[in-house]
């Protein structure tokens, strides 16, 4: 875990703005491969990990949320709502890769192969960082 300081908070206020924009139109990403070296740890770590407990927590809640709030015959099974919250940990760290390869500096390349290694092989994070790495030109370790 990355320690809280204010240059930190200010760092996860613009990272976090591109990890839950919905349609994304302020140049969110632009605003994270700006902060350069500053933003690859807490890049780095999304990619590894995911989005941060608290994230999985909201959207969970919103989730049960819609289901107990649903139409009888339209109650999402758990498979469903699996999905979905599988689908919100992929979408943080297919832009956290994202972000990185903007970066593109040493660290950047550094943090895409460490979330090269940890993924399920053939995993969609793991296949973006890899996919990454390639387009800008080097392989990991």
């Amino acid at each position: 875990m990355l320690p809280h300081t204010a240059q930190q908070n200010a760092v996860d206020t613009i990272v976090y703005a591109w990890m839950q924009c919905q349609d994304c139109l302020s140049r969110e990403r632009d605003r994270v491969m700006l902060l350069g070296d500053s933003a690859v740890p807490r890049l780095r770590d999304i990619l590894i990990n995911g989005p941060p407990p608290s994230h999985m927590e909201s959207i969970q809640k919103s989730l049960q949320y819609l289901v107990s709030h649903a139409d009888s015959g339209r109650v999402p099974s758990n498979t469903v709502v699996a999905a979905q919250l599988e689908a919100f940990r992929t979408m943080y760290r297919i832009r956290a890769a994202s972000a990185l390869a903007g970066i593109s500096n040493a660290s950047a390349v550094s943090a895409l192969c460490a979330g090269v290694a940890p993924s399920a092989p053939g995993s969609t994070p793991q296949v973006a960082a890899s996919a990454r790495v390639a387009e800008l030109g080097g392989s990991c370790p």
